[in-house]
This record gives structure tokens, C-alpha cells and sequence, in this order.
């Protein structure tokens, strides 16, 4: 055999022995991974693995010594105990993996789709996603961070979005890990009656106020064929900006409190909105995209109704998120039979499921 041959001979042999230490490290970094995910505390762990070099070399043993294992991967991954996990995604390209799941898991993932949708996007509202498990996740929660958001009592701004394939998981993520601060008043909320039926188990278990409303959820198939309407003259279309947060609170039923006030101007200032102006450059009618994708607050003024403004308004907010993906989407109460009408004459569909609004403070919206 030629020197050349008998080089790259053992040159395939060297390849071989890298490739097993490699698939060694990965295996042992795996139990490495399983242990601090069950353990999560700072024991000497010993591991050992039998190391093969090749058929010429004996084979022989890697001994790894991990002393107090605190993280694992640039996610954070968190335990309440032994048995109850949850991890805090971080990685761009795994959210954007999310986003592209839970666009497969549409009309129940609404919520949680949007949130994660404005996430990759920004993230103008300071959201992060939590999961019981990566890539093979059963249950997702979107909260606020905490340093974008540290008033436990602002329940506008402690919003939650949940999404889960196996309600044990969603409830076992909700109930018995950090994921949710119960300490805070907040709302959550998703378009899957288990969501509802744990917060009612929260409430009894944990003794925390609970006001929870239902809505039925609108989507639009295709917002091209929204209806346009003609503005009369002097009227224009155009968008929010803080100048109109003091009138927005003034007439939102919700609105008169600080917190409310600043909720609606940080809508304002990050999301998708649009207006209609009168010919002194007031806004007599308007809507707003919320965190979580849909079209959120809309409201015209008394002395403007019966023209339709809204319709206007609406088919240009509506517009804007389908251009940039977003299914277009809201939620009416049961009881608001006009509005109902309203949004199936402009060619909206009503989703089987209803979005159950759950507010763990001691007040009601």
C-alpha cells in the first residue's frame, strides 16, 4: 500500500475517532441537560461514558466532573420542582419556528400566535414566551418581562396569552411552576375553554379573585373584500398618535385611571391604529391593534355614528395587519347584538371557539 493510501487511511481513522468523541460529548451533555433539569441545584455530578478512538486504540473512559450546574443553553430554563418545568424561549429562530407552529394551530392559537407574531417583530410590548418543553412543546404562555413591567397591580399591562395541545401540561405550567405571578393582578386569556376551567381551579386553590367574560371571536377571510366606504369631504383617514390618548381614556369605558391611561398610550405608540379626522384635525373615530394581534379598542363619537366611520376606520386598521400577516381578527360579547351584526355584514366568521378573558384581580372589565 502507498505511503498516500496508508495517510488517508488513518486519516478516515482520525475522522472516525472525532466524530465518536463528538457523539460522546453530545451524549453526556444530554445527561448534563436531563440532570440540571431535574435536579437544578449545586451537587457534584459525576458522569461516565465508554470513549471510542478507532479500532487501533483501546478504548477508554471520559470521566466529567459538573460542579453546581446553574444553566445549561442560553435559554433559561426554571423548575417549581422536580417534576414541573418551564423554559423561557429567547432564541430568535426559535420563535420564529413558534410563530410558524402555532400559525398551523389557527383559530385556537389566535392569541398566542399574535403575541408571538409582534414579538419577532420588535416586540414593542416587552412580551416573552414561556413553554413546558423545546421543540416538542404541549403548552405556551406569553407575560410581560418584568423589567418592562413592574407594577404587580397594573392589570392593563399584566397580560398573558395561553395556548396549549394538552391541558394536564397547560395546567400544570400555570399552576405549579413560576410562569404565572400570582402575586400581581392580571389578566390571561386564549380561545380554549380549558383556560377558563383552570383559572377557575386557581381561584379555589390558590384564594384569588376571579372575573371571567367570554366573547365570540370574528376573523376575516379576506380583508380585501372589506367593503370601502367614501369619506365626506374634509374627513381624511389617518393614524393615532399621543395627542388623542386623553380623549381615547375620556370614552373608553375602562379608562379614567392612570393605568389605563398609560396602557392606551403605549398602543398608541407601538401598534397598529388608524383614525378618522374632521376637517379640524380631530379624531371623531378610531380603532387599535392590542398585544395579542386584534383589533382592539374602536370607538365613535355620539354626534358621528350612522356614517360609517368605523367601517372606514376599521377596513384601514384591518388592512395594515393583513399586509403584514397578521390574521385579521377580534372579539364582540355575546350580548352587544349590534355589534355582532356589524361585523357579519362586513363579511367577518365566527369562530367555534369562544375567547374567555380571565382576570385574576378585583375588578371587572
Amino acid at each position: 500500500m502507498s505511503h498516500s493510501a496508508m495517510s488517508t487511511r488513518e486519516g478516515y481513522k482520525s475522522i472516525e475517532a472525532i466524530r465518536n468523541y463528538l457523539n460522546c460529548v453530545i451524549s453526556v451533555s444530554m445527561l448534563m441537560y436531563r440532570y440540571e433539569r431535574k435536579n437544578k441545584r449545586g451537587l457534584v455530578c459525576k458522569f461516565s461514558w465508554p470513549l471510542s478512538l478507532g479500532p487501533s486504540h483501546h478504548n477508554s473512559v471520559i470521566s466529567l466532573q459538573v460542579l453546581a450546574v446553574h444553566s445549561v443553553s442560553s435559554e433559561t430554563c426554571s423548575s417549581a420542582s422536580a417534576s414541573h418545568a418551564m423554559l423561557i424561549l429567547s432564541f430568535p429562530s426559535k420563535l420564529l419556528l413558534l410563530e410558524e407552529i402555532l400559525r398551523k394551530c389557527l383559530p385556537q392559537a389566535l392569541v398566542v400566535h399574535g403575541a408571538v407574531m409582534n414579538i419577532n417583530r420588535g416586540n414593542p410590548a416587552g412580551h416573552e414566551v414561556i413553554v413546558d418543553s423545546w421543540p416538542n412543546f404541549k403548552a405556551v404562555l406569553t407575560r410581560p418581562q418584568r423589567e418592562v413591567v413592574s407594577d404587580d397591580s397594573d392589570f392593563f399591562a399584566n397580560v398573558y396569552a395561553a395556548f396549549y395541545q394538552d391541558l394536564a401540561v397547560y395546567q400544570d405550567l400555570v399552576l405549579n411552576t413560576d410562569a404565572v405571578n400570582w402575586m400581581q393582578r392580571f389578566r390571561i386569556q386564549g380561545n380554549q375553554d380549558g383556560i377558563y376551567r383552570v383559572s377557575k381551579l386557581a381561584a379555589a386553590t390558590k384564594n384569588v379573585p376571579l372575573s371571567a367574560t367570554s366573547y365570540i371571536t370574528y376573523i376575516h377571510p379576506d380583508p380585501n373584500k372589506l367593503i370601502e366606504y367614501q369619506l365626506d369631504p374634509g374627513f381624511t383617514v389617518s393614524t393615532l398618535n399621543a395627542s388623542h390618548v386623553d380623549l381615547m381614556d375620556e370614552t373608553w369605558a375602562n379608562g379614567g385611571s392612570e393605568q389605563s391611561h398609560r396602557y392606551l398610550a403605549s398602543l398608541v405608540q407601538h401598534f397598529f391604529s388608524s383614525c378618522i379626522l374632521d376637517p379640524n384635525g380631530q379624531p371623531i373615530s378610531w380603532c387599535i391593534m392590542n398585544p395579542f394581534g386584534a383589533m382592539g379598542i374602536s370607538y365613535t363619537l355620539p354626534a358621528h355614528r350612522g356614517k360609517h366611520y368605523s367601517a372606514v376606520a376599521a377596513r384601514a386598521l384591518n388592512m395594515k395587519a393583513h399586509t403584514a400577516g397578521y390574521p385579521v381578527y377580534g372579539h364582540v360579547a355575546p350580548s352587544n347584538a349590534h355589534s355582532r351584526r356589524i361585523q357579519e355584514h362586513r363579511g367577518f366568521q365566527i369562530l367555534p371557539e369562544l375567547c374567555h378573558i380571565c382576570i385574576h384581580a378585583d375588578v371587572q372589565i
